[in-house]
């Protein structure tokens, strides 16, 4: 079977809540390989390999987000496998403490942007 990769951007409130263990969960699910791992500006970077079939569940469910989470943007892009990841992993950038500590930064971030705060201004 030829494995197909899909590579997504994340945009909202997608950090501190909980969704990176939501999307290897997702991932585990489909028999996925590959990544999810959270960026500087707030997003989510994911990298899945699978089946086409695999993945078209995946970006679907992942599109609806977690319970906590809130998806408000998103992109992605096919390609053919560019690695050979063994399983889904959740990435780390730095240790753990400083990756939970982004998270957090982030989240409160999320809650004071300009566009979640209402100003009358539409």
């Amino acid at each position: 079977m030829r494995l197909l990769e899909l590579k997504m951007d994340i945009f909202g409130r997608v950090q501190g809540v909980g969704f990176r263990q939501f999307v290897k969960k997702k991932a585990d699910a489909h028999a996925l390989t590959g990544f999810v791992r959270n960026r500087p500006d707030g997003s989510v970077l994911i990298v899945a390999q699978g089946s086409r079939t695999a993945l078209q569940h995946f970006l679907l469910e992942v599109q609806q987000g977690s319970m906590l989470a809130k998806v408000t943007r998103f992109s992605y892009l096919w390609h053919k496998q560019s690695n050979n990841y063994q399983d889904f992993v959740i990435a780390v950038n730095s240790g753990f403490i400083q990756d939970q500590k982004s998270s957090f930064t982030n989240l409160v971030g999320s809650f004071f942007s300009k566009s979640s705060i209402p100003d009358g201004n539409l």
